[in-house]
């Protein structure tokens, strides 16, 4: 059975924005390279230290914990000296320039990733596309969950899971993280698309299927023409007749409509709406040699780009299940 992320160097992951930076603006940019933390955990050190709220530090994408991740933040008002000067055992910071807007999800471009794929007995051929769905570390332990409990107005699971007496209407999540709550739902946003872009595939003939904790990947042996599949919200459209059969029967299992995701009661928790692309296109530069960690195996040392919002861990999967 492959490995990865035996150790941390075996997963490097860097992140590619616009560098348009200026000499001078209200939000500080810096590229900080962590080991074994996540994005989250990070900002959430650096908010502590600077005795700032999270939401003046933005980030463009979430990295997982157990990889060498190179990402950029950026900080509202604060001068660059005094984030540079702070002493972290698993994070340091460099600072790259000012821009007048906080970096968000929008402005991550791409990213680059050197993988090293552990404890196997043969060389894998490369793979020259990946089916785009969203991996586990999208969902978490409870994300989709709490997601759907969110959209269905299910109190009684909300009530358990935020640990409150009583419930009666979505108020309550104004006290909570907004980033936060929105990834809940983008979660189940995401669990959703994946069943709708498994479903639609299963139409061609040429597949084998990879189970994970929520379903099934489907993957394709030959590439198929790309379609955009979007991300169901109160206002999504369709442009595909299959996809939009396929989300009504869903929906309809799910026990939910297309209008649930209007939180009238709560805008703020209303994400933007957006689709993706079923395929993306690899290019994959690979070495193979001796394994010095699992004796007597070999190991596959893999470099490639991936559009943002893309899971390097479905191109592992797919290429070596």
């Amino acid at each position: 059975m492959f490995k990865i992320k035996t150790l941390h160097q075996d997963f490097i992951v860097k992140e590619k924005i616009q560098d348009d930076f200026l000499e001078n603006g209200r939000y500080s940019y810096f590229i900080i390279k962590k080991i074994g933390i996540n994005t989250l955990d990070a900002v959430k050190s650096i908010s502590y230290k600077l005795k700032i709220p999270l939401k003046n530090i933005g980030y463009s994408g979430l990295k997982d914990k157990n990889a060498i991740a190179y990402q950029y933040i950026s900080i509202d008002n604060v001068p660059p000296k005094q984030v540079i000067k702070l002493n972290f055992e698993n994070l340091d910071s460099e600072f790259v320039g000012y821009k007048n807007k906080p970096l968000s999800i929008g402005n991550l471009i791409s990213n680059d990733f050197k993988i090293t794929v552990r404890n196997l007995d043969k060389e894998y051929k490369k793979i020259k596309f990946i089916e785009n769905y969203f991996d586990e570390q999208r969902f978490s332990a409870d994300n989709v969950r709490i997601g759907r409990a969110i959209i269905k107005r299910d109190f009684s699971t909300l009530k358990n899971y935020f640990n409150l007496q009583s419930l009666s209407n979505l108020n309550f999540l104004k006290a909570q993280d907004m980033k936060v709550l929105r990834l809940y739902i983008s979660a189940y946003q995401s669990y959703l698309w994946n069943c709708v872009a498994a479903d639609y595939l299963k139409k061609y003939d040429d597949f084998h299927e990879l189970n994970y904790s929520l379903g099934t990947f489907i993957f394709l042996k030959k590439k198929v023409r790309n379609i955009d599949i979007p991300l169901i919200n109160f206002d999504s459209k369709f442009y595909n007749k299959r996809i939009e059969q396929i989300y009504k029967s869903l929906l309809s299992k799910e026990q939910i409509s297309i209008n649930d995701f209007l939180t009238r009661d709560f805008p703020e928790l209303i994400n933007e709406s957006d689709s993706r692309k079923l395929i993306i296109d690899l290019n994959i530069h690979s070495e193979f040699m001796k394994d010095e960690v699992n004796l007597g195996k070999f190991k596959q040392i893999l470099e490639f780009e991936l559009p943002k919002g893309s899971y390097a861990t479905i191109a592992i999967k797919k290429m070596f299940s």
